[in-house]
């Protein structure tokens, strides 16, 4: 039975799937450890034109194109979109300088149709986030988890800066990355990376203001412009505290029909990296937790949000199962019921397949620039699939997309 609830869920999606078509931009905002990675994969696989170009080589350097090529994770060093994680961090210019316009400006000039943003956002706080022609997407990590995940990617790595060298207690030949988790005093390696560590997530979405306070300093004014901020986002999903796993149909769904991705598993060495298990002593769990109360608060909107718009979706998806008459196009059924690709092999082995059977660019991102007549490459993709910096669009159905050798297709 189809309820006239179920009817106006549908008209609704079909209607934001029509806006969402009509935009230029697709613009993430990127938590650290919250699974940005992985959505810059999924963009580059789904024909978003990022900057960060993900096959560069020492034999193949665009130099005219510096701007683009110098980042990763689908953020623009060019633009200051890099992450953001030390107190003493090169703070962005004036807020004027990294305006929406300014924004859309340099996509346009550059070819670009996506821009991830993992530094504090910069725009002026009634733009952010960037409306308009740009469609939003940002996800919102469990607080407790995310801060676990930052310092053991920053102990990972060796991030930790001369300033935390007192947060350990190292013995023999330990070095700060080699050291079992349990050597570190955790409140002083707060205390000293207090950006990355404490209320994170507010301090970013309230910007210069909320990123400059000292440890602890994040106020209820920050916290209250994050939440007003967060709720123009036009797409948000959670990552929640018990793993990727339990939201895993509805994020699918929600970046199938909200942004128009194609999802492919990830390869198993992608998803793999970086894991860890301990146990933390009460009192450090307890002080991460006090220390992110704030962030607590405002993941809990977050999962408010996404929960809602998940009863919407498969609303949706319930009419497209059950009154969708599939001898006519909808575009909403036609996302709802798009089979999911697995693959091992990475977007830039992906990349290399698409340019030895010299298939073109797909047109748009998601449904970022699906409609348009016509897409500007970026001269750094066209050299590298051989073709010209422009081509016309469209050439297919969004969500029929084939030619990736070694995928295995799946409902």
């Amino acid at each position: 039975l189809i309820t006239r609830a179920t009817l106006l869920c549908a008209h609704f999606i079909r209607y934001q799937i029509e806006i969402f078509q009509r935009k230029k931009v697709l613009y993430f905002y990127h938590f650290s450890k919250a699974g940005g990675s992985g959505v810059c994969y999924d963009a580059w696989i789904n024909g978003c034109r990022p900057p960060g170009n993900p096959l560069r080589t020492k034999d193949q350097v665009f130099s005219d194109q510096a701007k683009l090529v110098d980042g990763g994770n689908c953020w623009s060093g060019a633009f200051q979109d890099q992450f953001n994680w030390w107190k003493d961090r090169k703070r962005r210019g004036d807020e004027d300088s990294f305006s929406c316009d300014k924004r859309m400006e340099f996509a346009t000039n550059t070819g670009l149709n996506m821009m991830a943003s993992e530094g504090y956002a910069g725009e002026p706080l009634p733009e952010r986030p960037c409306g308009d022609a740009f469609l939003s997407f940002t996800v919102l990590r469990d607080p407790f988890s995310r801060t676990l995940s930052h310092i053991n990617h920053m102990k990972t790595d060796d991030w930790h800066g001369a300033d935390s060298a007192d947060c350990f207690r190292l013995t023999g030949e330990e070095t700060r990355r080699s050291a079992p988790f349990d050597r570190m005093n955790l409140s002083c390696y707060m205390r000293t990376h207090y950006t990355s560590t404490n209320d994170y997530m507010v301090r970013m979405l309230s910007g210069r203001t909320g990123f400059s306070r000292s440890f602890g300093e994040v106020n209820e004014e920050d916290f209250d412009a994050a939440v007003s901020v967060l709720h123009r986002f036009d797409v948000i999903t959670t990552l929640a505290d018990s793993g990727w796993k339990k939201y895993a149909i509805d994020q699918a769904m929600i970046q199938r029909v909200g942004l128009g991705f194609i999802i492919r598993d990830r390869p198993r060495e992608f998803a793999n990296r970086r894991q860890y298990s301990f146990t933390l002593p009460e009192e450090d769990e307890s002080f991460i937790r006090t220390h992110n109360e704030k962030d607590a608060r405002l993941f809990a909107v977050a999962e408010r949000i996404f929960e809602l718009d998940s009863v919407v979706y498969n609303r949706s998806a319930h009419y497209c199962e059950h009154y969708w008459n599939h001898a006519t196009s909808d575009v909403l059924c036609e996302a709802v019921g798009a089979t999911m690709i697995e693959s091992r092999m990475t977007y830039q082995v992906m990349i290399k397949d698409q340019i030895a059977a010299k298939e073109p660019h797909p047109c748009g991102c998601g449904w970022v620039g699906s409609k348009e007549t016509k897409q500007k490459l970026p001269p750094y993709i066209a050299a590298m699939l051989g073709t010209v910096p422009f081509q016309a669009c469209p050439r297919s159905a969004l969500f029929e997309r084939r030619g990736i050798s070694g995928s295995v297709i799946k409902k």
